[in-house]
């Protein structure tokens, strides 16, 4: 199911251009011009978001939110989709490298390959991992407290780096740490065929969609949009 849909809508962005042609305000048009252009840019591509959708956007048992941007105390959060499956898992993904190889260097950096150049990055790793802390430090205090029989269940909260399925199969790290380097549909097919054998899955249950949608919502309220909502309010007089 999806929660929380791309902030890059193609309509929303139209919207945003249109106000900045017929606006009469200079600091409304410079805003819709600038937030247009930044949507038209985003980094969670269209192309990730269907992938992302293909695989969950029908599943009860899974429930999605593309663009997440949170602030985390004084620390800025941004992850391209997050999945909360029903047995209270959060798995968060950087769609940057879907079509890119990347090899790990060492000190704190990638290589990042693909079909014209090779640079070398901050590891997305490290950030993933940041991210990943930031997420668990803040459901408690948005009110995530989700219950079976009266029994508190712990949250798993995991990340992964999306890459090209040429990707060195060493860097495939997801069962063995919170996050890690990965192909990106042999991952989704990983999670959509999740063994429901796992013990400690037995014992905690599932939540019920309703329950699921309700408890993922609430990390979706955690969103700060890109453009102010008034960007789109029609003017009156």
């Amino acid at each position: 199911m999806i929660v929380k849909k791309r902030d890059a809508q193609p309509e929303v962005i139209k919207a945003l251009e249109q106000q900045s042609e017929t606006t009469r305000d200079i600091l409304k048009r410079s805003a819709c011009m600038s937030a247009a252009a930044r949507l038209s840019a985003d980094v969670t591509t269209l192309r990730a978001t269907e992938l992302v959708d293909f695989f969950f956007a029908q599943r009860e048992d899974w429930a999605v939110i593309h663009d997440l941007r949170m602030r985390v105390g004084s620390h800025a959060v941004q992850i391209n989709h997050v999945l909360v499956h029903n047995s209270i898992q959060i798995v968060c993904l950087d769609t940057r490298y879907m079509n890119c190889l990347l090899e790990l260097v060492g000190n704190g950096q990638c290589r990042v390959l693909n079909s014209t150049t090779s640079k070398l990055i901050s590891s997305p790793l490290t950030k993933m991992a940041k991210d990943v802390r930031l997420v668990k430090s803040c459901l408690e205090s948005i009110g995530w407290n989700p219950k079976r029989f009266g029994f508190n269940l712990q949250t798993e909260v995991r990340g992964g780096v999306l890459v090209s399925p040429e990707s060195d199969k060493k860097n495939e790290r997801y069962k063995a740490s919170e996050v890690g380097i990965y192909p990106s549909e042999k991952m989704f097919t990983k999670l959509c065929e999740q063994d429901d054998r796992n013990n400690f899955k037995f014992l905690r249950g599932r939540l019920s969609s309703n329950a699921l949608f309700e408890l993922t919502s609430l990390l979706a309220q955690q969103h700060v949009p890109i453009y102010p909502s008034h960007l789109l309010e029609n003017e009156s007089g």
